[in-house]
């Protein structure tokens, strides 16, 4: 059986912010303007890897970020 790595299919907030590099309340202020839906699992919040990666693209369709 191979060894394969499992990509995770849920980021934590802790997760994203760290993934962006941005803070926590730049993580809630996205939040507030719709541009990331976190979805809650009991009492725990967490982004869609396909949401995550979304959000770039269109960081980067829109021009808001450039890559070098």
């Amino acid at each position: 059986m191979e060894n394969s790595e499992v990509q995770p299919l849920l980021y934590s907030i802790d997760a994203v912010c760290e993934a962006l590099m941005i803070s926590r309340t730049s993580f809630y202020r996205l939040v507030r303007a719709g541009r990331l839906s976190p979805l809650k699992i009991g009492s725990r919040a967490f982004v869609t890897a396909e949401a995550l990666s979304n959000f770039v693209a269109t960081l980067e369709e829109s021009g808001e970020v450039t890559t070098r």
